[in-house]
């Protein structure tokens, strides 16, 4: 059940707010705070009869379409820009015209680009925008996850509605209620710079725990890659133990070695030069029953729908007593596209349908399953190809300070590309995308994060 109401604030007056009896009221003050920036722990919302606190009674039988609810309560203090003239679309040159028309950029609330790159990155994958667009968080449900995924979807409708850059208040509030690491603040009213990588990942284990908790098949394989390592019993070749785990991400390795993306994944599943030096470990043997020296072997079992790439490009030192990030500034090509298929294990190397580069017809590796593949020819299949769809780069010296910036590709032209600089919104082709590799050094902008889809056919 859901009625239209008027909410009159100070001399502000909202019309046609909804209320949906159905969503938690923590879920409407949230979205009175999108309204008027009055934080829901200072709203008060009266009516004849009672102040809406955890619950909708006395509320729901009282409330009538149309009514006038008074809302009182001291906004936060709003970041704003200096007053300018209104220029009108018209007016703007045609390069102007066209930067107007782009998606909505987001408005940085006081360093907080690490938070506004990952968004648009996010915001980006299609399989995301459905549960979480249906999403209703249910009950007394007031956990971490629950609430920042209930602020993303808020911000989703609001980007996708919106035709000027969106403020991110209400994820900002959660993200600091929730994990307060991100409330340090440097001095007064100045907030800590943070890496965009953990915020990254708070967002997709919130994803996974709530949306995945709905039913939805397709959290099941969107991020996730399991592991498999293997080591060979050094005096048993036929002894071989297995473990399995899931991870989230791949870490690329950078040094003086590796100029390429591929070269840093070989050294990750030790192929090409660094198959001659397989790391040996000391494991346990159920045959043997004993502990055994084991050559390592690391495949990826299964893939995700979208596989990201994280670029070690800072370590940790000190100095003066001090500890501080340093960056690694060492170039490294950024692939349009990838082929992990030399990284997978057997079994799931079988599953995956490739492309003949004669015929350009894709047939499965494993001849068995050709004749399964000819009768489901309706179905999408992996190919074990990624294509990148974004980039998240970090310009600047060290971990904690520095600019985030989003690169995300558009459509299926290789030359369609936008740059998410906070609230500046820019069109970029593959040379500005190749480009950041690293070869402006630590004043340009340097891919940290690189954000890979599954290609099918």
């Amino acid at each position: 059940m859901s009625i239209v109401v008027e909410i009159k604030w100070g001399n502000n007056i909202y019309k046609d707010v909804s209320i949906d009896f159905n969503e938690d009221p923590s879920d409407f003050k949230a979205r009175l705070f999108s309204l008027t920036n009055v934080p829901p722990d200072r709203q008060k919302l009266m009516l004849k009869g009672g102040v809406l606190k955890d619950t909708w009674a006395p509320f729901k039988n009282s409330i009538k379409t149309g009514q006038k609810l008074m809302l009182t309560g001291t906004a936060d203090a709003v970041i704003s820009g200096p007053t300018k003239e209104t220029i009108f679309l018209e007016d703007l040159p045609v390069e102007e015209q066209s930067a107007a028309l782009f998606p909505p950029g987001l408005k940085n609330l006081g360093n907080t680009c690490y938070m506004n790159s990952s968004i648009q990155c996010l915001h980006s994958i299609e399989e995301l925008k459905e549960p979480l667009g249906k999403y209703i968080k249910l009950g007394q449900n007031y956990s971490s996850e629950a609430n920042m995924i209930a602020s993303a979807r808020d911000l989703w409708r609001q980007i996708g509605d919106a035709r000027s850059s969106v403020a991110p208040n209400e994820l900002w509030q959660q993200l600091r209620t929730n994990h307060v690491r991100f409330d340090e603040q440097v001095r007064p009213g100045v907030y800590q710079q943070h890496d965009a990588e953990e915020f990254l990942s708070i967002m997709v284990q919130s994803f996974k725990a709530i949306l995945g908790s709905t039913g939805s098949k397709v959290m099941d394989s969107l991020f996730d890659i399991e592991m498999e390592e293997s080591f060979t019993n050094v005096e048993d070749k036929t002894d071989v133990i297995k473990r399995k785990s899931v991870e989230s991400k791949l870490i690329c390795s950078i040094d003086d070695k590796i100029a390429h993306t591929t070269d840093s994944l070989d050294r990750l599943f030790g192929m090409g030069a660094s198959a001659d030096s397989k790391e040996v470990l000391e494991v346990f043997s159920q045959k043997a029953n004993k502990n055994i020296q084991g050559t390592k072997e690391i495949k990826m079992n299964k893939v995700p729908t979208y596989l990201t790439l994280q670029y070690s490009r800072f370590f940790i030192k000190r100095k003066e007593g001090e500890v501080i990030s340093v960056k690694i500034t060492k170039p490294v090509d950024i692939p349009m596209s990838l082929d992990v298929y030399k990284f997978c294990t057997p079994s799931l190397q079988s599953t995956l349908k490739r492309e003949s580069t004669d015929t350009k017809k894709a047939v499965v590796e494993n001849k068995d399953e050709i004749m399964e593949v000819e009768e489901n020819k309706g179905e999408k299949t992996p190919t074990g190809v990624y294509d990148l769809y974004a980039v998240l780069t970090h310009q600047g010296r060290s971990l904690q300070g520095g600019h985030y910036v989003a690169f995300v590709r558009q459509s299926s032209d290789e030359n369609d590309w936008l740059c998410f600089d906070d609230e500046k919104v820019s069109p970029k082709k593959a040379n500005d995308v190749k480009n950041l590799s690293g070869m402006g050094g630590a004043d340009g902008h340097i891919a940290y994060l690189c954000f890979y889809r599954a290609r099918l056919a």
